[in-house]
């Protein structure tokens, strides 16, 4: 079908054909090019939903660490240490 977006080439490695054997149990009707789709589709959405765990983790690490340190320097101790410093 035509079109104007770019094409790729993809070789059928034993990986992709086993990718392609599972998405035509899921999808038995669709075309080799809608296959390919479908599971790069499929990839992103993974992706996603990876990244957002990652995300949420990071999140939830930095609550509950916030404030951790709170109390372990005296006030004005960075004033302190500068002042050792040569001007």
């Amino acid at each position: 079908m035509p079109t104007t977006y770019p094409r790729i080439q993809v070789t059928i490695t034993p990986d992709v054909a086993a990718a392609l054997a599972a998405a035509e149990q899921q999808w038995p009707q669709a075309a080799r090019s809608e296959l390919v789709t479908n599971l790069i589709g499929l990839a992103r959405h993974s992706l996603g939903v990876e990244q957002a765990k990652k995300q949420a983790d990071r999140r939830q690490a930095i609550t509950e660490t916030a404030g951790i340190l709170t109390g372990a320097y005296p006030d004005n101790y960075l004033d302190d240490l500068r002042a050792d410093w040569p001007a």
